[in-house]
């Protein structure tokens, strides 16, 4: 996956450290249609969330989804153990987003 870095492009896999089909993290489903289990996801799987929410971002904001506005914050709704939010917050941490959490108490 290219990355553009000022005028640089730059593919985080081509120096060999990673390998784009390598286990990446492990996320625990709660259980709700049956028992909690590990789920393995790969870099790739992440790269490709995370392009993805660029792409839809970009054609709903007009700009850019990763080049945040003054302006701009994120309300975290779903568990961090959830997929999407993981890839949100990502997007938001390299972004530097600011993130806000909310409590049900």
């Amino acid at each position: 996956m290219r990355k553009d870095v000022g005028s640089v492009s730059v593919d985080i896999f081509d120096d060999g450290t990673y390998d784009e089909n390598s286990d990446a993290m492990m996320i625990y489903t709660s259980g709700t249609t049956g028992a909690p289990k590990g789920v393995l996801y790969k870099h790739k799987t992440i790269l490709s969330g995370v392009q993805t929410v660029l792409d839809i971002g970009t054609a709903e904001l007009g700009r850019h989804f990763s080049e945040p506005s003054p302006t701009d914050s994120f309300l975290a709704y779903l568990p961090v153990s959830h997929i999407f939010e993981f890839t949100l917050e990502l997007i938001c941490l390299v972004s530097c987003t600011p993130i806000a959490y909310s409590s049900p108490q």
